[in-house]
């Protein structure tokens, strides 16, 4: 997540985004200063250096005084080994330093507050990441959502952090700011449409509120944006139109030794064509991964460097993405007309999960094999699954739906379109706010 600053009286005069990273949702990348060292936000550095090139070469125009400003990353977080300035850069991924790394970044806000103090003309508008939670009454037993009595969710589907109002570990806490950080605010921007989710929207703004702006999907605009250096990986060019499935869990999540094998060995049983992007194993994994990649290097590969995933869900060869149904990515599959298999692991997924399968019907969902959601998932599953997605009827009334929303999703972010009208309103409610005070 990043934080922006940004004035939108400024007419284009004296613009300034600051950036304060706390998680990624939105790829941004600080350089080094003369004074510091280089702040580096928690998530995958090359891409985020990356994506940061992008927008300071296509993004601010030479006609804008618009300029990134640096804001030195705090040191000594307990509980945060020193050096450790991003997710990437944890011994082994977990949770309980993740949040240790993201509470630590209040430390920045006088570094914040002494750069606003030189900004002119002065600062009124910011943006900020949340996420929001909410502690359900049951644990296995399923539970009616209120005023959406279609909708029944189990305690277990949330992340913990969000399960017990009385919790006093760090992720609660970072939970609970984050919440009132946002009821707090003037609103909430989040990366959908309003085609996707018109009841959710419309509820949301009439009974729940602060007000939400829909802008998405983001992934959209960024394509507005020349990708230079941006290269899919060139297997994908010699395999047949619409054969292949993507296969990536994010960068979040580790994935155990037992799961990886589990997957492999359904990812070879299915005789699907599949690219498996795997940034994290554990060593004792080599020889297996080795094994299995001469198995099936005819029609699969293994791919453990970073890979632009919007392009590669775009490339004509893929047919469906096998997905921890993270949100961006579930946008960005939706946006490529990509049915998607999911595989929740953490946080909000497995919610995401039930949206995708349930609610908008355009995926399949794995299933442990002890019926748990955080159990193993077998091979046979695995293969079954993916089969059913890439050549099954069912997969073939997914393919249909998806399509549909991702003609909306476009035109969603066209001129005139849900989101684009969305931010039109967003920035004319923000002066008159702003002109009131």
């Amino acid at each position: 997540m990043m934080l922006e600053v940004w004035n939108p009286l400024g007419n284009n005069q004296g613009d300034h985004w600051f950036q304060f990273p706390l998680c990624c949702s939105w790829p941004h990348y600080s350089t080094p200063s003369p004074s510091s060292s280089p702040p580096q936000p928690p998530c995958n550095r090359y891409h985020l250096h990356h994506s940061r090139q992008q927008i300071l070469h296509h993004q601010i125009s030479p006609a804008t005084s618009a300029a990134i400003v640096e804001l030195p990353f705090p040191k000594n977080i307990p509980g945060v080994p020193n050096g450790v300035e991003n997710t990437e850069d944890f011994p082994t991924m977990s949770m309980s330093m993740f949040y240790s790394l993201v509470l630590g970044t209040q430390n920045m806000k006088p570094d914040l507050d002494r750069a606003l103090e030189n900004i002119q003309p002065p600062v009124s508008f910011m943006v900020s990441d949340g996420f929001l939670c909410k502690k359900p009454k049951q644990t296995e037993t399923e539970t009616v959502v209120s005023d959406f009595p279609w909708i029944k969710l189990t305690r277990n589907e949330y992340d913990p952090s969000a399960q017990n109002g009385e919790d006093e570990s760090l992720a609660h806490e970072f939970m609970s700011k984050a919440t009132e950080a946002t009821n707090n605010s003037f609103g909430m921007i989040y990366n959908s449409f309003y085609e996707l989710e018109p009841v959710f929207a419309d509820y949301w703004n009439q009974k729940v509120g602060p007000k939400s702006w829909p802008l998405g999907p983001l992934c959209l605009h960024d394509m507005k944006i020349e990708s230079r250096g941006l290269v899919v990986h060139p297997w994908l060019d010699e395999k047949e139109s619409s054969s292949v499935l993507y296969v990536a869990f994010g960068s979040q999540a580790t994935v155990s030794s037992e799961q990886v094998r589990e997957i492999a060995k359904g990812l070879e049983d299915s005789n699907v064509n599949f690219l498996w992007v795997l940034r994290k194993s554990e060593p004792e994994e080599n020889k297996f991964l080795e094994e299995f990649e001469n198995r099936v290097k005819s029609r699969g590969i293994v791919v453990r460097d970073w890979v632009n995933q919007m392009e590669t869900l775009k490339h004509k060869s893929v047919k469906g993405f096998f997905s921890h149904c993270g949100w961006n990515s579930v946008m960005e599959s939706l946006s490529a007309g990509l049915p998607i298999l999911g595989f929740p692991m953490m946080a909000e997924q497995h919610i995401n999960a039930k949206m995708v399968v349930e609610e908008i019907k355009i995926g399949l969902r794995v299933k442990s094999c002890d019926g748990s959601l955080n159990g193993i998932v077998k091979s046979e599953e695995v293969s079954k699954m993916v089969k059913e997605l890439m050549e099954g009827e069912v997969g073939k009334e997914m393919r249909k739906k998806v399509e549909e929303f991702a003609v909306m999703a476009h035109k969603a972010v066209q001129k005139g379109g849900s989101s684009w009208e969305t931010l039109d309103l967003l920035l004319s409610s923000t002066k008159q706010r702003i002109h009131h005070f």
